[in-house]
C-alpha cells in the first residue's frame, strides 16, 4: 500500500488524489476553491481521506491507461478507466 502524504499547502492538495477523492465526494464537484486554501481540516474532509488507501497494481502496463478502482467497505469494486465517464 502507498502512503498517503499530508495536506499542508496547496501544492499538497493539487497532487493528492485521495484529497481530490474527498473533496469530490463531499462537494459532488471539485474546482479551484476547493484547493486554495485547502480544506482538509473539515472533520468530513479529514473522514472521508483517513479511509482511502492507494495501491499500486503492477498488472497495469504502461499502456493500458490510468484506472481508478474503488472497494467500498461492502466489498463491491467500481472500476473507472481513464477518460471515460
Amino acid at each position: 500500500m502507498l502512503t498517503v502524504d499530508p495536506i499542508e499547502t496547496v501544492f499538497d492538495a493539487q497532487f493528492s488524489l485521495p484529497y481530490a477523492i474527498s473533496v469530490a465526494l463531499e462537494n459532488r464537484s471539485v474546482g479551484l476553491d476547493q484547493f486554495d486554501p485547502p480544506r482538509i481540516s473539515e472533520p468530513r474532509i479529514q473522514e472521508t481521506f483517513a479511509k482511502i488507501s492507494m495501491v499500486l497494481d503492477p498488472s497495469i502496463e504502461l499502456e493500458d491507461g490510468p484506472r481508478l478502482e474503488f472497494e467500498l467497505t461492502s466489498g463491491e469494486r467500481i472500476t473507472l478507466l481513464a477518460g471515460n465517464p
